[in-house]
């Protein structure tokens, strides 16, 4: 289990995956990248201010 994420390290984490999803990262890839859950890389990137793009339907 990860430990909580407070203060300055929330903030620069939340800084750096907004950055990398603004470059086109998928929240998936910023979650498996972190080892953190989708749920709460998610949760970050609302605290960030972001406007998520569109979901795509995956094909196999």
């Amino acid at each position: 289990m990860t430990a909580a994420l407070r203060g300055d390290a929330r903030v620069d984490l939340r800084e750096r995956l907004a950055e990398r999803y603004r470059a086109g990262a998928s929240i998936r890839t910023l979650a498996a990248d972190t080892e953190r859950s989708y749920g709460f890389v998610y949760a970050l990137l609302v605290e960030a201010g972001i406007t998520f793009r569109p979901r795509t339907h995956r094909t196999n």
